[in-house]
């Protein structure tokens, strides 16, 4: 390659950004007050697709929007490097502070591995189990279909506990709805 190119090997990958306020804009509009914060770990799922789940949050640069599924490389890296691809990114937004730590070194111990020569496929499986031990897991889903003002709550199971068509069917179940997003946050569920 005759430019320098990054390559992002590990973490969510940016597929939508806007300077616009979306998050408080939708909140403003539904007259919902809660936190638009990454931490707060809201994300957009396509009514017919449960299994998507792309992370969004808002801040002082705007919303930001991930896609469905995080990415990692590790058992591609081979590949990569004999692409001449050898300038490596790893985004830890969603990854908490050790484990991303801890994933880094996996991805050093395996640059290392193939500068020395010693890079094979079953150390690169290996190494990517490690990492998918480290990686967070999502607990509940939530399924708001903005054409349709369709809410799914699903559970840890991928199961629905809560169906509602419309806002006023929301807003009646506001309250059930507060209740397990409670347990999901402090006692599991």
């Amino acid at each position: 390659m005759e430019i320098p190119a990054e390559v992002l090997v590990y973490g969510a990958s940016v597929i939508h950004h806007s300077k616009r306020p979306l998050l408080q804009n939708y909140y403003n509009f539904t007259q919902i007050d809660d936190e638009k914060t990454r931490q707060r770990d809201l994300f957009l799922a396509e009514p017919s697709d449960p299994e998507s789940h792309y992370s969004i949050f808002e801040d002082n640069h705007g919303t930001h929007i991930f896609a469905n599924n995080d990415l990692d490389l590790m058992t591609k890296l081979n590949e990569l490097v004999e692409h001449g691809f050898t300038h490596w990114k790893l985004e830890g937004l969603y990854t908490p502070g050790q484990n991303f730590v801890e994933i880094a070194k996996l991805f050093i111990q395996a640059r290392n591995l193939i500068q020395e020569g010693n890079f094979t496929h079953d150390q690169a499986f290996l190494l990517d189990e490690e990492v998918r031990k480290l990686h967070p897991k999502k607990i509940v889903s939530l399924i708001l279909d903005f054409t349709t003002t369709t809410l799914i709550w699903l559970n840890k199971h991928q199961k629905p506990e809560i169906k509602c068509s419309g806002f006023s069917d929301i807003w009646m179940n506001l309250k059930r709805i507060h209740d397990i997003i409670e347990v999901a946050l402090f006692g599991g569920i």
